[in-house]
């Protein structure tokens, strides 16, 4: 079986890095793509992940109807029902006292052990928590027209293979702004717009501006994902704590927020 025809396990959420390398893989390179979501009903965004995956999927067909043969149905599975497993949940552990990762690297470690499944591409980029866990222990693929990175099985005996060594990350070295640029010289703007991040979302579907993953995407130069209100909410809210200082007066968040707006559509 040639590699084009071999499914690439990509565990895609409907954010902006995962739907990125969806895009890539679909589109510039051509390959057949396997997404996987872990579903945890616990957290408010996830519905809108689903929404906003749906969305996704109609826009690639409509925009590169091509891809259809090459997208496979996703595989959707329920967090509760992930087996014990002590000794990726003590690894975990052992990892988040020395870096605060979230709860999903441990999920995602069980099922990739639980599914027999290997090389599953997980989109960590530079910048990101998990980076700080594995920078000196992961190394670089450059094979097939593609470019990764995964961890070093000389590394297998450590508490960071036990949780990252199932997967390989093909954004590693790269910033979301880097992966805008690239979107839209492709034309695939229009789809990443459509992309998810807030954990609290208000009640008409906007991002909250006050969370996490909001605050990085305002720290990471893409501010016009934030509709004006939730920049308001993150210079009220957030931006205090990262600048160690007090609120902003009302003209100078007049002038970091509203030039703040989408960069031009032309590609």
């Amino acid at each position: 079986m040639s590699q084009e025809c071999q499914p690439v396990h990509l565990l895609w959420t409907g954010g902006w890095d995962s739907t990125f390398r969806l895009l890539y893989l679909l589109i510039k390179q051509k390959r057949v793509v396997q997404p996987h979501y872990i579903i945890d009903a616990d957290r408010r965004g996830a519905g809108e992940e689903l929404l906003v995956r749906n969305k996704i999927v109609e826009k690639i067909f409509a925009l590169f109807p091509e891809t259809k043969s090459r997208l496979c149905p996703s595989i959707f599975f329920d967090n509760t029902e992930l087996p014990e497993m002590p000794d990726v949940t003590a690894s975990f552990r052992r990892l988040r006292q020395r870096v605060p990762i979230g709860s999903q690297y441990e999920w995602m470690a069980k099922y990739c052990i639980m599914q027999n499944i290997h090389d599953v591409e997980t989109c960590i980029h530079t910048g990101g928590t998990a980076n700080k866990l594995l920078d000196s222990m992961v190394m670089v693929t450059d094979a097939d027209n593609d470019h990764f990175y995964s961890l070093d099985n000389r590394y297998k005996n450590t508490d960071e293979y036990k949780v990252f060594g199932h997967y390989r990350f093909p954004v590693y070295d790269a910033h979301k702004v880097d992966m805008e640029k690239v979107a839209r010289e492709n034309g695939w703007i229009d789809m990443m717009k459509l992309t998810w991040f807030c954990l609290r979302p208000m009640a008409n579907h906007t991002p909250c501006g006050r969370c996490h993953p909001c605050g990085m995407v305002m720290r990471e130069g893409m501010t016009w994902r934030l509709p004006l209100r939730s920049r308001i909410m993150y210079y009220l809210t957030l931006q205090p704590y990262v600048n160690s200082g007090l609120y902003k007066s009302a003209k100078q968040m007049k002038h970091k927020v509203l030039p703040n707006r989408e960069p031009s559509q032309t590609q």
